[in-house]
Order: C-alpha cells, then structure tokens, then sequence
C-alpha cells in the first residue's frame, strides 16, 4: 500500500462525511423553518378572520367577537389537550425507540449477527449489507 493511496482514501473518506453532514445541515434547516412558516401561516389566517369579522361588525362589536372567537378557541384546545398529550407521548416514545435501535446498530458486530437465533439466509444479507 503506497502513502499516496491511503491519502487518496482518507480524503475521500472525509469528503463523504463532508457531504453527509452537509446533507444532514439541510434537512435541518428545513424541519426548524417549517414549525415557523406553519406559525406564520396560522397567524396570518387568524389576522385575515379578525380582519373580516372587524369589516362586517363594525368597530364597537369586532372587540367582543374576536374575544369570544379566542374563548371557543380555548376551549377547543382545553377539550383536546388529553389528545395531544397522548399523541407527544407516543411520538417521543417512537423517537426514543428509534434513537436506541440505531445506537445499538452502531455497535453490534459482524459476530453477533452472525450468531443470532433468526434464519440463516436473513444473517448472510444483514453481514453483507453490512460489509
């Protein structure tokens, strides 16, 4: 092996990991701006209905009906906090799960999947995927 080649491999190498994190740069970009333009979004349609409701009431009545659009609106949302609660819980459960089955993938070894109790055939595929 020349010096020339195991520099030629570690630049290569790096290069990759370079891309990898570019990539992975931008998808989270991504995901931090979508929350925001989703807020953006919601704002803007609730502007837009105070807006019309203001237009057609007029001035002395819009205050009141805005105030008990933003009541009902609470409402709705006490009514369905259990729901969202439970549907976090489950989501940071299926996160957690995710996040510990691809931590544990990182450190099984050709070995062990080589010397687990599944089929013979699906442990030649996952040592060769993973060669």
């Amino acid at each position: 092996m020349t010096p020339h080649f195991a520099a030629a491999v570690a630049a290569a190498v790096a290069a990759a990991r370079r891309e990898t994190w570019r990539q992975e740069q931008v998808v989270d970009w991504r995901f931090n701006v979508a929350p925001g333009v989703s807020l953006a979004a919601i704002a803007t349609g609730l502007v837009g209905v105070l807006w019309v409701v203001g237009a057609t009431a007029g001035l002395d009545v819009a205050p009141q009906l805005a105030r008990s659009a933003v009541s009902a609106l609470l409402d709705v949302a006490r009514a369905q906090a259990p729901s969202v609660g439970t549907a976090a819980l489950l989501l940071g459960t299926t996160v957690a799960a995710w996040w510990w089955a691809e931590e544990r993938a990182r450190w099984v070894t050709r070995d062990q999947v080589l010397a687990a109790p599944w089929p013979r055939e699906t442990r030649q595929l996952t040592c060769l995927e993973g060669s």
